[in-house]
């Protein structure tokens, strides 16, 4: 954490209309500025708290629209720390040199915790609940597998919800250093911590997998329903989803099959 204490204390309406539109990183993702956009429309609160117009307006879109790369879940510590800045009427070129030094590491340590820990542990578990609820196959379970996927939905979402929201905030108090704040914080420290969870459950995973689909022609297609869906990089309710109707869909034809 960082030791300054900041002057700058963003309104709550501010800081809540730029966390709802930092759900739009990855959605307006594209080659040329990849999160670019996104960011951009995450700075016009700033923009407005400001009271910009004419060139002042003009310049501080050309510079937050600019390239901008970064884990979308993590992309928030540089969105707080960039609305510091412009509040603070910082020259452009820090502000810009600010965005260019934490895009690395924005994307290293989101890719690091997210997409190469967190959601593939959870999406492991997920799919062990369910598999072993349902074993022997049967459809007596409706309830309790829309409860299980309900509640890693849930979970998972709490999380990365969270982590948006401390890194906007964060973001805004520590400013310049916002790079330090990110380093030190317990979710870059601890993600080795992580990395042995999430190995624990995959190895659990695979064992349980081996088991079933020796067993189990519908596990083994929806087991490879899930890898597929985690390869693509889909989100995780998505996966479960995908993972659940390819096994419900394999069930009932194997079903009609044996009836037939």
């Amino acid at each position: 954490m960082s030791d300054e204490i900041t002057e700058i204390k963003p309104s709550r309406p501010l800081l809540i209309s730029m966390f709802l539109r930092s759900f739009l990183f990855g959605a307006l993702m594209n080659f040329t500025r990849m999160l670019g956009l996104s960011f951009g429309l995450g700075m016009i609160p700033v923009a407005r708290e400001l009271k910009l117009k004419g060139e002042s307006l003009a310049a501080f879109l050309r510079r937050s629209l600019d390239f901008f790369n970064a884990h979308p879940y993590l992309a928030t510590f540089a969105l707080g720390a960039v609305g510091r800045l412009e509040m603070e009427g910082e020259e452009p070129q820090r502000i810009t040199s600010l965005k260019t030094r934490i895009m690395g590491p924005l994307g290293l340590f989101g890719d690091q915790i997210f997409w190469s820990r967190f959601k593939p542990m959870m999406a492991a578990l997920t799919i062990l609940l369910l598999v072993s609820v349902n074993w022997p196959p049967g459809f007596n379970h409706r309830l309790t597998n829309l409860l299980i996927i309900t509640a890693f939905f849930i979970v998972y979402n709490a999380v990365h919800f969270i982590v948006r929201w401390r890194g906007l905030t964060l973001g805004f108090k520590s400013g310049d250093s916002v790079l330090k704040v990110i380093t030190a914080s317990r979710l870059v420290k601890y993600r080795m911590h992580l990395s042995f969870a999430a190995a624990v459950i995959g190895g659990v995973f695979a064992v349980r997998a081996l088991e079933f689909s020796q067993n189990s022609t519908v596990f083994s297609v929806s087991f490879i329903a899930a890898l597929v869906g985690l390869r693509m990089k889909s989100p995780l309710w998505i996966v479960i989803l995908f993972a659940f109707a390819v096994s419900l869909g394999v069930s009932l034809y194997i079903g009609t099959k044996l009836s037939g």
